[in-house]
């Protein structure tokens, strides 16, 4: 008995959980399906021209074989009733579709959530599908991010069930017309956000008579105006309001949703709106988040309405608001409630001055505080170590000034993200502490730091990025630097006076960018890490060549003047788009390496102050986007290319102080309208100055002292401007003539150029001397054969009298043939 006891009871058990894991298991869908739905679906596939992400091939054919596959219940996107089987929702959003929506949707009676958004649905029309409007169970429709033009289509105003539609981003698309919304009685979300609105006024109106509405946005709409009176507000439990970007320019205190007291998120950054906040703020109770930044009116304005009553507020946002007046001020207006809930404060780029109240060490959940751009010129309080949840302190750009000790971090647990650059602030940090958070941003630049290298930032291993410019670091980089810093993706320690070798293991690090520049750095470039994009050790004193394999798969920025560096410039250094090559005032030798004509992205190519020679290649016409081209003193020989004339980026021309010859081509100048500066001095350059050049109207500065040219000097006001800014423009090319110099051009200065630089009119008196010459010997050859030679004379009047026969017959049947023409 208590064997067989003890297994009723086991049996019991099994019973009882088998049960329960049944109840627990989702209930299939039924076994029959919908053939019209599931072919309704299939048509909609067949109108997708693309499915990158294969979210469509569980839709397959019908198959009877495979009947279980035919449940279109069960495909991807798809969701039935479990009860009838029909289809209830189509969720296909950001999927990469390309393709149409078909009108076999109507088929889906039942149809209550249909996402299409972010897929490239828009079809061959452009424009909304009409026949959405007949989806009439639809509950929620979102086609968000699908580039629909024209306008949005009226007939969604008979979707009379729905409660959720978003029409953002949907590319050039507008309507004038949005009446058709007060037909959605139940809608409780609308986002309009990108649609042109800007021919509609009366949209705070229409949407009153929406009682249902608790969000709505409508940023980037080109909306003119929020200034419309309401009489009477339907719309009270409207939670969400935004009205980003748009384009009121008028007073904030006449906006009329100020009486919506159930408001907890209201933005209304970059509007233009001016003047001070209503008293009717204090009573918004409710609010979380208030965004007011990116307001440039014409007029500052004064934080003089009181929040403290808002308790519940989360994030206020004055960022350039152009908000003015004493910090302090505006700090006592904040809600400092028992349960204070703020967060975020930001209050950057604007004109606030002062000194930080001490109750803000109440301010226990503050996450983000930003005052960066302001003109506050204090100490920093220490009190600031008391804000434990504070992640982002932004002070940059103010006037703060102190000592900045291990006290102001005490209790900043959750500090990542600081910046305390340009201030005037010392940093006084002891060698031995160790911080207690883990920063990923942290940003000093202009403080003092120095001299020796800061040690508490050896424990700052998820350092992402490092600004130290100008900090007054002096010695050589710590040997933990490499390691430490091995996650940095953006490293600033330029304008210090860092000295000794570079780490010999910097390759291992994750830098993309790195500036080095201005320090005192020694020896050759080690190794560094292959993912930069810019690396800038330009003024250093690193000697040494550079490596064979020195080159970045994506480098874009490669600045190393001023250095001691010899030898050739690596080949490697063109792998990718390089943009910018500042290689000038080393030792660099050779001849102009061919492979930069293989770096068409090219903008910036500085090479001078080296030792480069040969011929001056044509090739550089070529480089099409370059607008720097900077080649002074180096040994290049030759003529300048016509090639060049193709340089219509080109803005800045240096290439004085080399052998360059011959002479200027005349439209090699005139062809590169966008140039501002121009030096050709010191060069071998002969012949004439283009007339050209007066064509250059952007041009600042020109240089050609000291050269072989000659001849006239082109006239034009631009040039007389460059010459009175530059008198020295034109010293030492002692055949030019012409104001502005004292020289006039006489004939005998013109004789003096040679015979490649005769001028046009004396080259015309020459021209028609020989013709008149020719013609008088030819007619005495003539003459005095006939004279001579009785025979060559009876043959000559022969020849005469039988072509005067031939003119006078043709002259006749011409004649003939003009008068009978009319006729014909």
């Amino acid at each position: 008995m208590p064997f067989l006891s003890a297994a009723a009871a086991a049996a019991c058990v099994v019973f009882l959980v088998t049960g329960a894991l049944a109840l627990q298991q989702p209930r299939p869908y039924p076994s029959y399906w919908l053939p019209h739905e599931r072919d309704a679906l299939l048509v909609f596939k067949q109108a997708i021209t693309s499915d990158p992400a294969g979210i469509l091939a569980s839709w397959p054919e019908r198959d009877d074989h495979h009947r279980h596959e035919q449940d279109c219940c069960r495909w991807r996107g798809v969701r039935c009733s479990n009860k009838t089987g029909h289809v209830l929702e189509l969720d296909l959003r950001n999927v990469g579709l390309v393709g149409e929506i078909s009108n076999s949707l109507l088929s889906l009676e039942h149809l209550q959530h249909l996402d299409l958004s972010m897929n490239n649905l828009e079809g061959s029309t452009g424009r909304v599908p009409e026949f959405l409007g007949s989806l009439e169970n639809l509950r929620y429709l979102n086609l968000s991010g699908i580039l629909f033009s024209g306008t949005v289509p009226p007939q969604l105003g008979n979707l009379s069930k729905l409660q959720y539609l978003d029409l953002s981003a949907m590319g050039d698309v507008r309507s004038t017309d949005v009446s058709w919304l007060t037909r959605l009685q139940f809608l409780l979300y609308l986002d309009l956000s990108w649609v042109n609105l800007s021919t509609v006024s009366d949209w705070p109106r229409v949407l009153n008579m929406i009682p249902s509405l608790k969000e709505l946005h409508l940023s980037y709409c080109s909306l003119a105006s929020a200034n419309q009176s309401l009489t009477h507000l339907n719309f009270t439990g409207l939670e969400v309001l935004d009205l980003y970007n748009n384009d009121f320019e008028h007073s904030i205190e006449s906006c009329w949703f100020w009486n919506i007291r159930n408001l907890k998120y209201l933005n209304l950054a970059g509007c233009s709106l001016y003047g001070r906040f209503p008293a009717a703020l204090e009573q918004m109770t409710s609010l979380r988040v208030l965004d007011f930044s990116d307001n440039h009116g014409e007029r500052k304005r004064n934080m003089t309405v009181n929040l403290k009553k808002l308790c519940k507020l989360e994030i206020l946002n004055l960022q350039e608001s152009r908000s003015y007046g004493d910090v302090t001020e505006l700090f006592d207006k904040l809600p400092v409630c028992s349960s204070n809930k703020l967060k975020e404060l930001h209050l950057g780029s604007n004109n606030l001055t002062g000194v930080f109240p001490n109750w803000m060490g109440q301010l226990t959940a503050l996450v983000i505080l930003d005052l960066r751009g302001n003109n506050i010129s204090v100490p920093l309080p220490a009190f600031i170590g008391q804000l434990a949840a504070l992640r982002t302190l932004d002070l940059s750009h103010n006037h703060l000034d102190g000592v900045i000790t291990a006290e102001h971090f005490f209790n900043a647990k959750s500090l990542q993200y600081i910046d305390l650059s340009h201030n005037f602030l010392k940093i006084e940090i002891s060698k031995e502490w160790q911080p207690p958070f883990r920063l990923s941003t942290a940003m000093f630049a202009s403080c003092q730091l120095g001299p020796l290298f800061p040690a508490w930032l050896q424990w700052q291993v998820d350092i992402v990025y490092l600004d130290l410019s100008r900090t007054g670091i002096a010695g050589t980089l710590p040997q933990w630097f490499a390691n430490t810093f091995s996650n940095a993706i953006d490293l600033d320690l330029s304008n210090n006076q860092i000295n000794g070798v570079l780490p010999r293991n910097m390759d291992s690090m994750s830098l993309s960018y790195l500036h080095l520049g201005s320090n005192q750095l020694t020896s050759q470039i080690p190794p560094l890490p292959r993912n930069l994009t810019y690396l800038n050790m330009s003024m250093n004193s690193l000697s040494g060549p550079l490596p064979t394999d020195f080159g970045f798969p994506y480098l874009q920025v490669l600045s190393l003047f001023s250095n001691q560096i010899t030898g050739y410039i690596p080949r490697s250094i063109c792998k990718y788009r390089i943009s910018v090559l500042e290689l000038s005032n080393n030792n660099f030798s050779g001849k102009f390496p061919s492979f930069v004509q293989n770096c068409t992205a090219l903008q910036v190519l500085d090479l001078a102050g080296n030792k480069f020679y040969g011929r001056l290649p044509p090739w550089i016409g070529n480089l099409k986007s370059i607008r720097f081209l900077r080649l002074r003193r180096n040994m290049f020989s030759g003529n300048i290319s016509i090639d060049m004339t193709s340089l219509k980026c080109l803005q800045y021309l240096d290439i004085a102080h080399n052998g360059i010859s011959g002479s200027l081509p005349r439209n090699l100048i005139g062809a590169m309208g966008s140039l501002e500066s121009l030096d050709l001095s010191r060069n071998k350059l002969s012949g004439e100055i283009p007339e050209s050049l007066s064509n250059l109207t952007f041009l600042s500065y020109m240089g050609l002292s000291y050269n072989n040219l000659a001849g006239r000097i082109p006239s034009g006001s631009q040039l007389d401007t460059l010459y009175s800014e530059n008198p020295a423009m034109y010293t030492g090319n002692a055949g030019l003539c012409r104001p502005p110099l004292q020289k006039n051009c006489s004939r005998n200065d013109l004789s003096k150029k040679g015979h490649t630089e005769i001028n046009e009119d004396h080259g015309q008196d020459f021209f028609y001397v020989g013709v008149e010459c020719g013609f008088i010997v030819g007619l005495w050859v003539v003459f005095c054969t006939q004279l001579l030679k009785e025979g060559w004379r009876i043959a000559y009047f022969h020849l005469s009298d039988k072509v005067c026969d031939n003119l006078f017959v043709l002259m006749v049947v011409s004649s003939v043939f003009w008068q009978d023409l009319p006729r014909r």
